[in-house]
């Protein structure tokens, strides 16, 4: 009969019809192995592996490790064999090319005798679903934006692992969807949307990414915003409404006109287009500083002017332009001109007003 004791100096006692006999010399004994795989295998992004080895006669990182990997059911040992891909040590890397497939992941460990372990790692990979990301272009992101502001909103961002289409989703303050329109030098007709707002409350865009195999779960979301409809303002103007008088020769023409008129984000005139709030112009006059101010007919645009003769030396004239918006009608400016300083909703840290006075002194 033949004993094995196993150690690293295995004795070994042989016994026959002529007695025993003691060989001492070492045996080598195999080593062990497992494969410590991922949680999930996901397309298009690397998975780690770890061996686990263990052997009686050497450390585990002295052991030799050569590894393995194919498409569908684990190989036996012989044909696993012949398929060794990399020689990397007890960690290994793979990067799946499709979802919802099925592989396989093995090992060979050796020892320093030739011994050898062999293990093998069945695995499924699936999708990881693109992530969508809205970038607001245009305006300048802020906490509320003005009521006709044109707004253009990308998908520069997202992520995903192959070419992602885009579903864009917009859905105004009441509720109801807005359909967006492709903007005037799109980079990418589905990656960027514009819309303008034209009533107030909040705008809520929803943006989705597909790639290949499906679409993002859930939908990366952003709102926007919209300020109720304000009067217009008059910002700047020639000759300059700060000015406290205007010393004119009776003789020649003096004209007038506005510059700059801030009405919702629709400067003047308007960018091609664009629906602008701003109607038109109303100018009108006084002689004096008193009195009821007369509404010059005709006159709508931003230009006014005073032919030469008009006035007399000696005369005081005061001349008046406001500006209207189609929100809100001219009846609404009378609760305006009670005011003291002639100046309605003013903001004086801007210098905006809805209406400028001039005084002119003909000399």
């Amino acid at each position: 009969m033949i004993r094995f004791d196993v150690t690293a100096l295995a004795a070994i006692l042989v016994s026959g019809a002529t007695g025993c006999l003691l060989y001492t010399d070492s045996i080598n004994v195999a080593p062990t192995v497992t494969i410590t795989a991922p949680d999930a295998i996901l397309r298009g992004q690397p998975a780690m592996f770890q061996a686990v080895a263990r052997d009686a006669n050497q450390a585990a990182d002295t052991l030799a490790y050569a590894w393995g990997t194919g498409d569908g059911a684990c190989p036996d040992e012989a044909k696993a064999a012949g398929k060794i891909v990399a020689t990397t040590g007890p960690a290994f890397a793979v990067t799946p090319t499709q979802a919802n497939a099925t592989f396989c992941v093995w090992v060979f460990v050796t020892d320093s005798d030739g011994a050898r372990a062999f293990a093998t790692s069945p695995l499924a990979s699936r999708n990881l679903p693109p992530t969508p990301m809205i970038q607001l272009v245009s305006p300048v992101a802020g906490t509320t934006y003005e009521l006709y502001s044109q707004f253009r909103v990308s998908a520069a961002g997202s992520r995903g692992l192959d070419s992602l289409s885009y579903r864009w989703g917009v859905t105004r303050p009441d509720g109801t969807i807005l359909v967006p329109s492709t903007c005037a030098d799109p980079t990418d007709a589905q990656s960027e949307i514009c819309f303008a707002a034209g009533v107030p409350g909040t705008f809520r865009v929803d943006l989705w990414a597909k790639d290949s195999i499906e679409e993002s779960q859930q939908p990366a979301t952003t709102v926007l915003t919209v300020e109720p409809d304000r009067p217009p303002c008059i910002r700047a103007t020639t000759p300059d409404f700060v000015l406290p008088q205007i010393i004119q020769n009776p003789l020649e023409d003096l004209a007038f006109q506005v510059l700059h008129v801030d009405d919702d984000g629709d400067p003047i005139p308007a960018p091609d287009g664009q629906a602008a709030s701003g109607s038109h112009f109303v100018w009108s006059w006084r002689e004096g500083t008193s009195g009821t101010f007369q509404r010059a007919a005709g006159f709508r645009g931003a230009t006014f002017s005073f032919r030469g003769k008009t006035f007399r030396t000696g005369d005081l004239v005061q001349l008046r332009a406001e500006y209207q918006d189609r929100v809100r009608p001219e009846r609404d400016l009378e609760s305006c001109r009670s005011h003291d300083v002639g100046r309605c909703e003013s903001k004086p840290a801007s210098g905006c007003y809805q209406w400028v006075t001039w005084t002119v002194q003909y000399l």
